[in-house]
């Protein structure tokens, strides 16, 4: 269940607004999704949080799990800000480590 910022009583700035009506209105959905757009079960989420001056760092490790049959084929899709920034990508799967190339905005476009 997504709830809000607003729900969770924090206050959100006019572009994640933006981000989150577009969704909404889009049924755009986020997190690790299959080909076909169908969300992969999201089983956990911890949340480590440092803030250094005006600087926030923020490191997430979300679990899911596949409980088809077969494996899937799956992308991850995590809405941010524009003055938001990525600098590290890991994913763990079935033990393997893989770690994202990081790029930027324009190229990751291409």
């Amino acid at each position: 269940l997504f709830r809000s910022p607003a729900e969770e009583g924090l206050t959100e700035s006019a572009e994640t607004a933006s981000i989150r009506r577009q969704m909404a209105e889009t049924n755009l959905r986020c997190g690790l999704l299959t080909i076909s757009k169908v969300p992969v079960p999201l089983k956990s989420i911890v949340v480590d949080l440092q803030v250094k001056g005006f600087v926030a760092d923020v490191s997430t490790t979300l679990t899911y799990k596949n409980e088809e049959q077969n494996p899937v084929e799956a992308v991850f899709v995590f809405p941010m800000d524009n003055d938001s920034a990525v600098y590290s990508f890991e994913a763990m799967i079935d033990g393997q480590k893989i770690v994202a190339e990081i790029q930027e905005k324009q190229i990751g476009r291409a």
